[in-house]
């Protein structure tokens, strides 16, 4: 199933106001260097890395293996730095790196997840119930 597709829709909605927008980037508003920023406070960071985990639950779901937890991390950079950009035109918003990082660690973490689900399933992929078979094992 491509829940992964649906919730982008949930992250841009939830990286508004979509309002108090500006003409002009405000590029002294960004905080370059992750967890550095004022703004960057325990309980936004935790906020960001639960919102991303879904996405990496989802994206995994459809994927497996070490590659595909990069190329989630890999799309949610992509998708991040994106939603990032766009704040950049919003007074109420700060850009941050750390937005960006988290955003990939917890994408990451939820495609882990996802694997460990699924490897931990009786049936699993084909080549651990080979394995297991050989040694015997049901």
């Amino acid at each position: 199933m491509n829940l992964w597709k649906w919730w982008l829709l949930v992250v841009i909605a939830v990286s508004g106001p979509w309002y108090g927008m500006t003409r002009h980037p405000q590029w002294h508003r960004v905080t370059w260097v992750p967890f550095h920023g004022a703004e960057d406070k325990p309980r936004d960071v935790v906020a960001n890395f639960a919102l991303w985990m879904p996405f990496g639950l989802s994206f995994a779901s459809e994927r497996r293996g070490w590659s595909r937890i990069a190329a989630v991390a890999t799309a949610t950079f992509g998708i991040s730095c994106a939603v990032e950009a766009a704040q950049l035109f919003f007074v109420l918003r700060d850009p941050s790196a750390t937005d960006v990082v988290v955003g990939m660690a917890g994408s990451a973490a939820g495609s882990l997840a996802a694997q460990a689900l699924h490897w931990g399933d009786a049936r699993g992929p084909a080549r651990w119930r080979k394995a297991r078979e050989a040694r015997g094992e049901q």
